[in-house]
């Protein structure tokens, strides 16, 4: 959509969304709270799709390598389990780790469930720095410049790893995930091919050079082994944005905000300048698409989510009328 707009509204899922990380590991609780999500999102006419993502939260990645997982307080606490690197050969993708098996479970039961409601996407990657950290801790940024040769090792293992973890997911909710030669995808959207998400939150604490080293390498393997990704990025990792735009067959680039630092929105004109015709998802508030729209000063091939100034349901959908009439021209 080069010249037109896409706009989703978080104003239901404020009031009705209990995210299901909170209701971890209980899957009846979980599948619930999208289920009573996408019921309330029925009053609303945005461009967000509904897409239910099969997650136990990021902490599960770290039990999907063999680490203690526990949730309390809503919060799932994975201990990194990487002493040394000399462990490093202990690491790999073991089908009876009771973690990677209780998310096949759950693979099957979203599926099972999800039949004629929504569809289904698979838990997030936690891909190169980010397996870094899950496995090392704060240490993964010191290790780039005491151990760099262990850190490759590490990084080019977290590609085939979660490759692996991807295939075996997507082999299971192929019945709610795959549309018109096109994969629905965690931030309830859909891509063509079988893009991944992908994130590069870690690197966000590095500079352009470490990310170039320790980054591009191993994102780019796991790009090319799908035909293309959908890259997550941080406001205030915008200094990584001409790095991360060299990466081959990128799909499109979110980027969400952070506080304290200017929001992907202030941010839009100079993002765009980098990014070129690469579909974007930029964080907004209501008062800045609207007046984006009142002075049609909004590049195409974005979609804004809206997360702040809307508080009803009559507000959200006028808001939408506007953007509707906006991207067709009126």
């Amino acid at each position: 959509m080069p010249n037109e707009v896409l706009a989703g509204i978080r104003y239901v899922d404020e009031l009705t969304f209990i995210p299901p990380d909170e209701q971890c590991p209980d899957l009846d609780d979980m599948f619930n709270s999208w289920d009573a999500n996408y019921i309330a999102r029925c009053t609303i006419i945005d461009d967000i799709m509904p897409v239910a993502r099969v997650s136990f939260g990021s902490a599960a990645f770290g039990g999907f390598l063999g680490a203690a997982v526990s949730f309390e307080y809503g919060i799932g606490w994975a201990h990194p389990l990487l002493e040394s690197y000399d462990q490093l050969v202990e690491l790999g993708y073991d089908p009876d780790n009771p973690w990677i098996q209780r998310q096949q479970t759950a693979c099957r039961y979203f599926v099972d469930h999800a039949a004629g409601k929504f569809m289904l996407c698979e838990t997030e990657t936690i891909d190169g720095l980010n397996l870094v950290e899950a496995v090392r801790g704060s240490r993964a940024y010191t290790d780039i410049y005491d151990e760099p040769e262990a850190v490759h090792r590490l990084l080019l293992f977290s590609s085939d790893f979660n490759i692996r973890m991807l295939d075996m997911q997507r082999e299971i909710l192929a019945p709610n995930l795959y549309y018109q030669e096109g994969i629905f995808s965690m931030f309830r959207n859909w891509l063509p091919g079988r893009a991944p998400w992908m994130s590069v939150d870690a690197y966000g604490n590095c500079s352009p050079k470490v990310f170039r080293e320790f980054g591009t390498p191993y994102l780019q393997r796991m790009i090319d082994y799908y035909d293309g990704g959908w890259m997550h990025i941080h406001s205030h990792a915008l200094h990584n944005l001409g790095e991360i735009v060299k990466l081959h067959k990128l799909t499109g680039i979110g980027v969400a905000d952070d506080p304290n630092v200017p929001g992907g929105f202030e941010e839009l004109e100079n993002i765009r300048a980098i990014t070129g015709d690469i579909p974007l998802q930029i964080d907004c508030s209501a008062q800045q698409l609207r007046k984006g729209m009142q002075y049609r000063t909004l590049p195409g091939n974005v979609m804004y989510m809206v997360n702040q100034g809307v508080e009803t349901v009559d507000q959200a959908n006028r808001l939408m009328d506007e953007a509707r009439a906006y991207r067709s021209g009126v």
